[in-house]
């Protein structure tokens, strides 16, 4: 415990709650496991370019991993779960006879309308699958991208850019997960809404960026080991979700199968 409890500061405070925001903006346990797994690799791998990224198993698996993104993680979906039964009313604050009934219904006028249920269904075919993938690889390369322009750009961690920057990203981001959700779970809906269209131009923006000043910056080549393990690690993860979304195929095919033949067998006896 000790361990612990010194390693508590508020950027651990600041780290546990984005991850709350991430929960409540995705709402989805599985993702965002993965994501926070993932992410731990990612600063594995790329610890020779921020030194930052350097640190120990414990630093890497129990305080961001366990602690961190994990009690922010589940702060966040039950947050969520809190909302969806929550029961919405809302009146005019003039409505209010007292004072303090006018003054929490101006602070409510900053919270969600209305709260819906969430399901990413990540399995349900491949094509959601790579959504769903697509989703994660952006959010990766946000906070990827924080550290390479605190690097590139020399901004102190506890500069106030770095809190406006994430600030808006985070208001963006829960528009942008909405049209995007909408996009790919209805069919009707064909294109992405001007707030993902401007998601996307700062991401590309921020890439350009970094590729432009990380010119003779990061000169030292990637270690052997950590090459073998990110083409043995992506190898396995592909050939695995491979498998399984073979596998899902197939059982599908089965039932759909079966239904079919249920149908005609009760067609049949009813000629």
């Amino acid at each position: 415990w000790i361990n612990v409890l010194g390693q508590i500061d508020i950027f651990v405070l600041c780290h546990a709650l984005g991850w709350a925001m991430k929960a409540i903006v995705i709402r989805e346990r599985l993702i965002l496991w993965h994501m926070s797994v993932t992410w731990e690799f990612v600063e594995m791998s790329l610890s020779y370019k921020l030194p930052n990224f350097a640190e120990c198993w414990w630093d890497h698996w129990v305080m961001d991993v366990l602690v961190c993104n994990g009690v922010g993680i589940e702060v966040g979906i039950w947050m969520c779960r809190y909302l969806e039964v929550k029961e919405y009313k809302w009146l005019s604050v003039f409505d209010h006879p007292t004072f303090f009934g006018k003054l929490n219904r101006t602070i409510l006028q900053f919270t969600p309308e209305s709260w819906i249920r969430v399901e990413w269904n990540c399995f349900k075919s491949t094509r959601r699958y790579l959504e769903i993938h697509y989703l994660m690889i952006a959010f990766q390369l946000i906070d990827l991208n924080s550290f390479f322009l605190k690097r590139l750009l020399w901004v102190p961690t506890k500069h106030y850019m770095n809190a406006c920057r994430l600030l808006l990203l985070c208001t963006l981001g829960l528009v942008v997960i909405r049209q995007y959700y909408v996009l790919i779970s209805h069919p009707t809906y064909d294109r992405i809404g001007l707030h993902s269209w401007l998601f996307y131009l700062i991401l590309i923006t921020e890439m350009l960026v970094i590729f432009k000043l990380s010119k003779n910056e990061f000169t030292e080549p990637m270690p052997k080991d950590v090459r073998m393990g990110l083409w043995i690690g992506c190898s396995l993860y592909i050939i695995v979700s491979a498998a399984g979304l073979l596998y899902i195929s197939a059982c599908r095919c089965t039932s759909s199968s079966k239904n079919g033949g249920g149908d005609a067998g009760e067609s049949k006896k009813a000629r």
